[in-house]
């Protein structure tokens, strides 16, 4: 099935740990083998501006590097205690972007004070600058993503960004940051590791010499500092080396001349450091299964490997006096166990109202007595970014500048019976919601006597998937329903992806209508119809917190006449295509027939009266009709070669769906399509049904002893605040929010105090997306308030629908007999 997915990958300079085996600790705030757990705990200097990632010296002080605008670097340490135990000021005044240690405690700062000069100050104990090693000459020829080296992309950038505070030609909005992968995304707890489609890397090859480096083929990239390199990780050696971890280009090991010794090229994202071997410590993630690595930096030789499917980490530290490794992610830290495997959670950020959808995880440190750093910034502060997702690889990036820390929150381990006990609120569903984590900040806020716990029945997705095995949903689905059976349902359950209407059958599910009339909630803030939408038998039991909608794209000449085609006004006009150009981009017939069957779902399946029409004459019809388009209409170009959307810009294809959650996807479809590029609605059975699907559905147990406390939690997912944020996942239910959502992208594509540019790069061509017009941001807008059917499918009927349609259309069974199985196999399931 073809439907464009944006993942965004934000990439920042970190100091950043490594890796060795450690045992795993308990998590979720339980106390550890010595009854300690952690607890947020004050120090001097929490807060401040242009604070660098913290680091810990070898005497286990945590030590911060911090720089005003234009004022020198200062470097401070503080004991265990949090006082603050010295302060230097150094001779650094270029623009700082990352500091380290190596394991003398000599520090390190990399500058970037001109395109192409960023060079790594090393520093004496007075804070003189006793070398500078020049780097940037080495980040600007690095090979990225799309055929040109780093300083080439940013040549290209510069001629065509726009100076502050000037209009950005062609330059849409950059909140892009809604989706996510890395950083504030990893803010629904455990998530794939997997990279993003498209966006490749070479792996496999090992350390490479200044030379191999060299004759490696190029690619494009983004900007992080000024040379465009996006720096994951910066970590020295006693020695003098220096290694700056790049995306897309590996991990670079410079010595105190400036000389490039080798690159260490492993995954798409590499976090790195030093063990107390010296040994650097490389995790990666990219295409296939993610591995941490230790490297004899002397000879580059592998010392150790092990396969790590960790939970989406945004940084890792190694504790050299525990010997441990730990990792962070937008859950909170957790250890990494001898095997490679995650341990259990340890510090839970959500617990200490550390919130990393609306802040961005800047750094990560631990001290000798185990306490905790986290450096957080403003996520609406800017910075690089690479956004990139389609099934080609085509790759979105939006150019923007380093950042820094504002905060550093300390969590101390503390005896488990001086920590208040508080009432719990339980969420459980198979995945999470993008904003739930600033969703339950808000609400332990307001409800200081209550902790919220999330349950996710997805936690091994990550290790399934880097181990090639299949992810079984229905297991996920019927340990949920064991769940709520025993009696161990939650307060709240998010119901995507699961079969909520036998809930709502079996009266699990509580009327939300009668309790947000009962608690007067004005409704009226809210999309009625998408509401109205979600009803069963009159009553609401479900509540979307953003939902998306499909579409169709083509040229005018290409499309069928109707805005609103019906499936038969679109067969029609995909029969009459003339020779050369294909109705369907290059994919699984059943693949294609799915992208009909999603906006058509609830005509074929009625899940409340437990119907359904799969045997009737007009299913058979339309089997035999897409069979016969993708028979003689399928495109003959490879995905991976030319986007679906390029080949409609050619000529070469009619019309592909575009799955629609953002406005600006509307922007980078055209782009690559063409300007002309017209979108009509999804071909329906009827034609004045408008599908949607719902982002976060949420539900309240009937039976939840904290039913007010939920419904609040509801109204804070549903409030203005949330749904603004420029993070958020999908089109907002909220109106105030979705207006200003629109408005903010008319502002033609300001984030924080930047100008971006949305640029697209395929593997042929880049682009950059255009704003839409006014009246096709106004056709966006009217579309809200037409959605009037929810498209949620039990995912054992889609299962059933994946196993029975192979064989018809590979021609093994007629369309007649496999609706008959589809329909008998469906009506079993809907009897249940």
């Amino acid at each position: 099935m073809f439907k464009r997915v944006i993942t965004m990958i934000t990439a920042i300079a970190l100091a950043i740990g490594l890796f060795t085996a450690c045992t795993p600790e308990t998590g979720n705030g339980a106390a550890n083998a010595s009854g300690k757990v952690y607890d947020l705990a004050s120090f001097d200097g929490n807060t401040g501006e242009g604070m660098l990632p913290p680091v810990v010296n070898s005497k286990g002080e945590l030590t911060v590097a911090s720089q005003t605008d234009g004022a020198p670097v200062k470097i401070a340490t503080y004991d265990a205690a949090g006082k603050k135990t010295g302060e230097v000021t150094t001779d650094v005044t270029e623009p700082a972007t990352n500091f380290t240690l190596d394991g003398k405690d000599q520090a390190y700062i990399l500058t970037a004070s001109d395109q192409n000069k960023e060079t790594v100050n090393v520093l004496d104990a007075s804070g003189k600058t006793v070398n500078k090693i020049p780097v940037g000459d080495i980040l600007k020829n690095l090979p990225t993503m799309g055929g040109k080296s780093f300083s080439e992309d940013l040549k290209d950038e510069a001629e065509n960004t726009a100076e502050p505070g000037e209009e950005a030609t062609g330059s849409v909005n950059g909140n892009q940051e809604e989706v996510p992968q890395t950083q504030g995304q990893q803010a629904n707890g455990p998530q794939s590791t997997g990279q993003p489609e498209g966006l490749q890397t070479q792996q496999g090859e090992g350390p490479q010499t200044q030379e191999q480096q060299a004759a490696r083929p190029q690619a494009k990239g983004n900007k992080m500092q000024l040379s465009g390199a996006m720096i994951s990780g910066f970590t020295a050696s006693s020695d003098g080396n220096v290694f700056l971890s790049v995306m897309g280009a590996g991990v670079m090991q410079i010595d105190n001349t400036g000389k490039l010794v080798r690159t260490y090229n492993t995954g798409m994202m590499n976090y790195i450091s030093m063990n107390e071997k010296e040994q650097l410590l490389v995790y990666s993630m990219g295409q296939g299964p993610s591995n941490i690595t230790a490297y004899d930096t002397k000879s580059g030789s592998e010392a150790a490997k092990v396969e790590a499917p960790l939970s989406n980490p945004s940084m890792i530290f190694y504790d050299k006096a525990g010997k441990k490794l730990f990792y962070l992610n937008g859950n909170g830290v957790y250890p990494v166990k001898e095997d490679g495997k995650s341990g259990d959670l340890i510090a839970k950020l959500t617990d200490f109202s550390l919130d990393s959808s609306t802040r961005a995880l800047t750094g990560f440190s631990m001290d000798h007595a185990g306490s905790i750093y986290i450096s957080t910034s403003d996520s609406n502060s800017s910075r690089g970014m690479m956004v990139g997702g389609s099934k080609n690889g085509a790759a979105i990036s939006m150019s923007a500048t380093a950042e820094k820390a504002d905060r550093i929150d300390k969590l101390a381990l503390v005896d488990a019976s001086s920590v208040q006990q508080k009432k719990v609120l339980t969420i459980a569903g198979i995945s999470t919601n993008s904003m739930l984590n600033t969703a339950i900040a808000a609400f332990q806020k307001a409800h200081p006597d209550y902790k919220v716990d999330v349950k996710t029945y997805e936690t091994e997705i990550v290790g399934m998937k880097q181990s090639g095995q299949e992810i079984d949903l229905g297991s996920m689905i019927q340990q949920f329903n064991t769940d709520i059976i025993s009696g161990n349902g939650a307060d709240i359950y998010i119901l995507d992806d699961l079969p909520y209407y036998k809930y709502i059958d079996k009266g699990i599910l509580a009327d939300l209508g009668q309790m947000m009339e009962s608690a007067g909630m004005d409704t009226t803030e809210y999309f009625g119809n998408i509401f109205d939408a979600c009803k069963v038998n009159g009553k609401l039991y479900t509540i979307p917190i953003a939902f998306e909608y499909n579409v169709m794209a083509g040229k005018a000449s290409n499309m069928p006449s109707s805005a609103t085609p019906t499936v038969d006004e679109f067969l029609q006009k995909a029969k009459a295509l003339p020779s050369g150009l294909a109705a369907f981009p290059k994919e699984d017939a059943v693949d294609a027939f799915a992208d009909f069957m999603e906006d058509n779902y609830s005509y074929y399946v009625d899940q409340s009266a437990h119907t359904a029409r799969f045997n009737s004459p007009e299913f058979i019809k339309v089997l035999n009709d897409f069979k016969a388009l993708a028979d003689t209409k399928m495109s003959a170009v490879d995905n991976e070669e030319q986007d679906p959307y390029e080949q409609i810009g050619e000529n070469k294809l009619a019309f592909a769906p575009v799955s629609l959650g953002r406005a600006e996807e509307l922007s980078m479809v055209k782009a690559m399509a063409g300007e002309e590029t017209v979108f009509s609605k999804m071909p329906a059975m009827e034609q004045e049904t408008y599908n949607f699907n719902a982002r976060g559905l949420f539900g309240i147990n009937a039976s939840s002893q904290n039913k007010e406390e939920a419904l609040d939690f509801i109204k804070i997912m549903l409030s203005q605040d949330i749904q603004s944020n420029m993070q958020f996942d999908g089109f907002p239910v909220n109106k105030a929010a979705n207006a200003s959502a629109i408005e903010r992208l008319k502002g033609n594509g300001t984030m924080g105090k930047e100008k971006t540019r949305l640029v697209i790069r395929t593997k042929n061509k880049e682009y950059e997306a255009k704003p839409l017009t006014d009246a096709e941001y106004a056709a966006i807008a009217s579309t809200f308030e037409k959605l009037n059917r929810l498209s949620a499918p039990d995912p054992n009927i889609v299962k059933i629908l994946q196993e029975e349609l192979p064989a018809f259309f590979s021609g093994q069974k007629s369309a007649e007999d496999v609706a008959s199985l589809i329909q008998n196999r469906v009506s079993t399931i809907l009897s249940e």
